[in-house]
């Protein structure tokens, strides 16, 4: 995944244990797959964001009565020209400023502390919308090293390690990348190490094989922190707004290929329930397949986002006309 902003900056910026996109930035994002040894360019798009730093063209006011979008990088819309602001635009004569907090990679307990900055700028919340895939449930707070914005800020200054980088220009992409690929195979142990926990984290495959293993040998693991942090935020939020906040399940590539959900989307529900949430199955109003998605990464395509959109509307005229 490669970032390139205008101005010369670092694309994202911390924000105590979290983190946010540079304010008012136009920033280019391009990400490649190695396949069958050549690099493949599976998208290349620009993301605009506002005076707050989110993936909108629309900048906040924060006196004006606003539904919220929470939600990791299916709402923030990576791959492709954020759907939200084609979305906001049909729905204007609401009245509401609709405020885009999509963040990629990001999971419950990192929008919990978003969603308290954003109390702390007086933002007007009448209404909370959720959406989430069962990855997110299992996600931890975290936000950006020094060496990391290093690397995003100036592509020269990349090692291989940081997992975001900056962009080089064209004729330096593919020997860039070839850098990358050999800084990854020449760790020591160690860094291979925590390589392959970190790059597991991302594939919910391991997971499901995880689960297979567990459910038939009966393993009992520990409740993850990160589980009980998911728990936590998922009670707050419907503690605070009761019936004025909406959980949308939106699937991943890998549950519509393989029809099921995964553990950690199972649990999330659980939780939502129990709680006396409102949670909306975006596995059926959604209607994704695999061809919704891009062929070699997770995310949806355009047309998944539209698809989308159009549930996410559909669910919110249901419940608050």
């Amino acid at each position: 995944m490669l970032f390139h902003e205008n101005e010369g900056g670092t694309v994202f910026e911390n924000d105590g244990t979290i983190f946010r996109y540079r304010q008012n930035a136009l920033i280019h994002s391009s990400t490649y797959y190695q396949v069958k040894n050549n690099w493949v360019k599976e998208y290349d798009y620009d993301i605009k964001t506002n005076n707050w730093g989110l993936v909108q063209k629309n900048a906040i006011q924060a006196a004006q009565p606003s539904i919220v979008f929470l939600g990791d990088s299916f709402t923030e819309g990576q791959g492709v020209t954020a759907w939200f602001n084609a979305f906001q635009e049909k729905y204007e004569a609401s009245g509401l400023q609709f405020v885009n907090a999509g963040l990629i990679g990001t999971g419950f307990a990192q929008w919990e502390i978003l969603l308290n900055q954003l109390n702390e700028q007086k933002l007007n919340i009448r209404y909370l919308v959720v959406l989430f895939i069962s990855d997110d449930y299992g996600r931890i707070v975290w936000n950006l090293p020094k060496d990391t914005l290093r690397c995003l800020k100036d592509w020269h200054m990349c090692v291989g390690y940081e997992n975001f980088y900056g962009l080089p220009p064209e004729p330096d992409i593919i020997p860039f990348l070839g850098k990358l690929k050999n800084f990854r195979e020449h760790q020591n142990l160690s860094q291979e190490k925590k390589a392959s926990e970190l790059i597991s984290s991302y594939f919910p495959a391991s997971t499901l094989l995880y689960s297979y293993i567990a459910n038939l040998f009966d393993v009992k693991p520990a409740t993850p922190l990160s589980h009980v942090k998911s728990n936590e935020a998922i009670k707050k939020f419907i503690q605070a707004y009761g019936d004025r906040v909406l959980f949308v399940h939106i699937p991943q590539k890998d549950e519509v290929k393989f029809n099921r959900i995964n553990p950690d989307g199972i649990l999330a529900r659980n939780t939502i329930m129990e709680a006396g949430g409102h949670l909306e199955d975006g596995f059926k109003l959604c209607a994704l397949t695999e061809a919704d998605f891009f062929k070699y990464d997770g995310h949806p395509n355009p047309q998944g986002y539209q698809k989308i959109a159009q549930c996410v509307g559909r669910s919110i005229q249901r419940k608050w006309n």
